[in-house]
């Protein structure tokens, strides 16, 4: 996301101070969020309060 969306412009993320989720989920407790300041990516648990992108999944055929 980081990427393909903020470095093009297409979405102004807050990279000084929100986590993002994204759907890869670890269990029910824990989910894989990115850190945009710094680009780090790990799991965190799902109570946490962080930023949350609505996307679509987009295919090329």
């Amino acid at each position: 996301m980081y990427e393909n969306l903020h470095l093009n412009g297409l979405v102004n993320f807050d990279v000084d101070s929100t986590l993002y989720w994204n759907s890869t989920e670890h269990d029910d407790n824990t989910a894989t969020a990115t850190d945009f300041s710094n680009r780090d990516q790990g799991w965190t648990p799902k109570q946490v309060n962080s930023g949350v992108m609505k996307v679509r999944a987009v295919r090329y055929f």
